[in-house]
């Protein structure tokens, strides 16, 4: 009888220790947050500016996502006490700016005539009192060509001064998509314009070849292969005096440069790889720069995570350079949507083409800040970030939005430092296995507790 009186006892001092293990299990999995981030930084007011506000803001830097999760959900604030402070993630848009657009002026075209020498004059009058025009925009059917133009101004058609000579308009669209139809104005404000185009017709070779062969005792002698040509005028549809006007914009992204590194350039099998480092930051566009000119290539993007496993991110773009007959045009960006990637292989197509000349890269991408409401006395904010932690769930973001015409006071934040209460993570003990581990415990609690209690049953019923 007592050998199975300590058996009970046994038996429920197991079940206490299986619970008290339990719940240790389940405090460790919510463990407190601040002890699994790696990196702190000071944030604190820029030099003396300790004002009041509505909104203290923070803005992100490289370092940061770096060392963080993608959504940025790794990231906790606390003031001087330890306390936690709410905040919200911010992108960052843009005040407002003005652009610059292209609008037609009202005007009438007074004559046009041919010159001697192969070319055309036309002469057109501004009736719109507004600002003075900057550029005659020429609506022509015709591909593949190139003129050359010169521009006059008059007040009264009969002085007329030279605004302009060796004015470029051509289309080369037959080989790439290039094509200058604009003739600009240097700054002037005149009542009439004078455009003379020269060689204003053009002799094109015809894409059809005649062949005649001569045959002598049944075999082929000789081959003669003739080609013609025909006489081509530029035809002019219509044109039109255009002038620039500033256009507001708003609800735009807010970007700024970060730092990229080019790990490598390499040619392989007729393309340019250009390999690019970076830290992480909200990308979304690269610039191109070089020493080429006069180019045009095809491009292609991935990204990876690892440097290893890529996905196309740009399947297919153009890049160039073009200065021909003073005409100049570049484009130079390859943008996309906002990616968060450690590597980045950027594939240009050069054909037949040389490779272009000491590529090198500069990245752009959005602007984060994280925001939380001002407190009284608050002299500095400890930023933790860097570990697997879940996200918090704040809902300060709704408070803030009720503040009308918040001021916002930008706080610089310090040098990073390693957090002293960090505590290395075990396997299970990461917020990614957090919800495992506490189903795999749950599982294990109810499983032995009802072991337990059908031994207790049976202990008893032998007393009994």
């Amino acid at each position: 009888m007592e050998k199975m009186t300590d058996l009970k006892l046994a038996v429920r001092l197991s079940l206490f220790a299986l619970v008290a293990l339990s719940g240790k299990a389940f405090l460790k999995a919510e463990s407190n947050a601040l002890e699994e981030l790696r990196h702190i930084k000071i944030a604190a007011p820029e030099g003396d500016k300790k004002s009041q506000a509505d909104i203290i803001a923070i803005e992100i830097d490289s370092e940061i996502f770096g060392a963080t999760q993608r959504n940025c959900s790794d990231i906790r604030l606390t003031n001087g006490s330890k306390r936690e402070i709410p905040y919200y993630l911010r992108r960052q848009l843009k005040e407002g700016r003005t652009e610059k657009i292209l609008s037609e002026r009202r005007s009438k075209i007074l004559s046009l005539k041919k010159l001697k020498g192969n070319s055309v004059e036309i002469i057109l009058e501004k009736t719109d009192d507004r600002s003075a025009p900057d550029c005659a925009r020429i609506n022509t059917p015709n591909k593949d060509f190139e003129k050359r133009a010169a521009l006059f101004g008059s007040d009264d058609k009969k002085a007329w001064r030279l605004l302009e000579d060796g004015i470029g308009i051509f289309d080369n669209s037959q080989v790439i998509d290039l094509s200058n139809r604009d003739i600009k104005f240097p700054a002037s404000n005149c009542k009439y314009y004078k455009i003379v185009i020269s060689n204003f017709a053009e002799d094109k070779l015809s894409p059809f070849t005649e062949l005649a062969r001569e045959i002598r005792h049944g075999k082929p002698f000789a081959a003669i292969e003739k080609s013609s040509s025909r006489r081509q005028s530029f035809r002019i549809d219509g044109i039109a005096l255009y002038a620039s006007e500033e256009r507001r914009i708003f609800s735009e992204n807010a970007t700024k440069e970060y730092p990229a590194k080019v790990e490598g350039v390499s040619v392989k099998d007729k393309n340019s790889v250009i390999v690019i480092e970076t830290e992480k930051q909200p990308l979304t566009s690269f610039a191109i720069e070089t020493d080429s000119e006069n180019f045009l290539r095809r491009a292609r993007l991935e990204c990876s995570d690892n440097g290893k496993d890529w996905k196309t991110l740009v399947c297919d773009t153009e890049i160039y350079s073009i200065k021909v007959s003073g005409f100049q045009k570049k484009q130079d960006r390859i943008s996309f949507t906002e990616t968060r990637c450690k590597h980045y292989r950027l594939f240009i197509r050069n054909g037949d083409a040389a490779p272009i000349s000491n590529p090198s890269v500069k990245a752009f991408g959005n602007i984060y800040r994280i925001e939380t409401l001002w407190e009284k006395d608050l002299k500095e904010l400890k930023l933790f970030y860097g570990g697997n932690v879940q996200a918090p769930q704040y809902n300060i973001q709704k408070i803030a939005s009720r503040i009308k015409d918040p001021k916002t006071a930008l706080w610089k934040l310090g040098p990073s430092c390693q957090n002293p209460e960090f505590k290395p993570q075990g396997f299970l003990e990461t917020a990614k296995y957090k919800p495992l581990f506490i189903v795999v415990v749950t599982l294990m609690i109810i499983a032995l507790g009802w072991m337990l209690a059908k031994n207790i049953k049976k202990i008893d019923s032998s007393e009994k």
